[in-house]
């Protein structure tokens, strides 16, 4: 399955409790937690511009994420106040990748319709693979999380009641970045849902993607110990 997604893990197993433990104090400081939370949008951001700006297929095409979207982003997430202001925030920039890659790509014949499974068109393989893609990072994310040992009930963002929450805060550093090209790069081509599926996690494995989110949740946790302790 190329390791996504979490198929079976062990529950009698030894892992640590460090990370754990650190989150928990964390995540139960609400100042705190809303500070991590913007630190992860904003790596987020630079993660999804650094893997645009060397996705070929997106040069050889001029589809760039311009400054001002960039800078508008950040300022929202600087801004907020609260969990549901970055929610809503990163929902008009993913609406906004969308729509730049809809209208350099396949003109106003897309429109992000999630769960559909169809492949009828252009537009249906598209989200069809979207969908797919973001299973795959959430599969990563999962196991990221499960190696450290960290409940996926302690997210950072996505509400403190979603069953997974946590999963889905990880998935959305690399779902931007890679699943919403790769979606949109094959989708158009016109290749099967098992190719696409091939494709995205040959990417996901040449850049390391379990490794690199281990080091932001590390990161993460780093930072909160670091701001308790000053």
């Amino acid at each position: 399955s190329g390791g996504s997604p979490l198929i079976m893990a062990a529950q009698n197993e030894y892992r640590p409790t460090e990370y754990m433990h650190a989150w928990v104090r964390m995540w139960l400081d609400d100042a705190m937690r809303l500070a991590r939370a913007k630190d992860v949008f904003h790596e987020r951001v630079t993660i999804t511009c650094n893997a645009w700006a060397k996705n070929e297929f997106l040069l050889k095409r001029g589809v760039e994420i311009s400054d001002q979207s960039v800078r508008d982003f950040e300022c929202k997430i600087d801004a907020a106040k609260s969990e549901t202001e970055l929610l809503s925030a990163e929902g008009v920039w993913a609406k906004n990748l969308y729509r730049l890659l809809a209208s350099m790509l396949g003109g106003d014949g897309f429109k992000r319709e999630e769960g559909m499974r169809r492949y009828d068109t252009g537009a249906m393989r598209v989200n069809s693979f979207l969908d797919h893609g973001n299973y795959i990072a959430y599969g990563y994310a999962a196991v990221s999380l499960y190696a450290l040992g960290i409940s996926f009930a302690f997210p950072l963002f996505h509400g403190k009641t979603r069953r997974g929450g946590l999963v889905f805060d990880i998935a959305d550093l690399m779902k931007d970045a890679y699943v919403m090209p790769a979606a949109f790069e094959f989708g158009i081509v016109g290749v099967p849902a098992r190719r696409f599926r091939e494709a995205l996690i040959d990417i996901f494995h040449g850049i390391g993607v379990v490794d690199r989110m281990i080091d932001i949740i590390k990161q993460t946790i780093e930072s909160s110990a670091t701001k308790t302790s000053l």
